[in-house]
């Protein structure tokens, strides 16, 4: 599901241009035995399963209500993301 994000979502010339006022992070969590970073952000977001997309507004605030902890397209993620600020 990570790869089928990453190739149909992210690659997307449409979420690209979408996502340029955003900071975006990845995190590779299969590291995470060896990262306590890593393992706390796990924790921090209760993260039980890959993938997760989580947000946060401008003030640093997390939108829970936002997070997505499955597979989605292209355009359900630019419905996600229209409202954010």
């Amino acid at each position: 599901k990570c790869d089928h994000i990453e190739e149909n979502v992210f690659a997307n010339a449409e979420v690209q241009k979408a996502l340029e006022p955003f900071a975006t992070i990845q995190v590779n969590l299969s590291d995470r035995e060896e990262n306590a970073e890593i393992l706390a952000l796990q924790r921090e977001h209760e993260v039980l399963a890959v993938p997760v997309i989580v947000f946060y507004d401008s003030e640093g605030n997390l939108l829970r209500e936002k997070t997505v902890a499955d597979d989605i397209s292209a355009e359900e993620f630019l419905a996600l993301i229209r409202d954010i600020g």
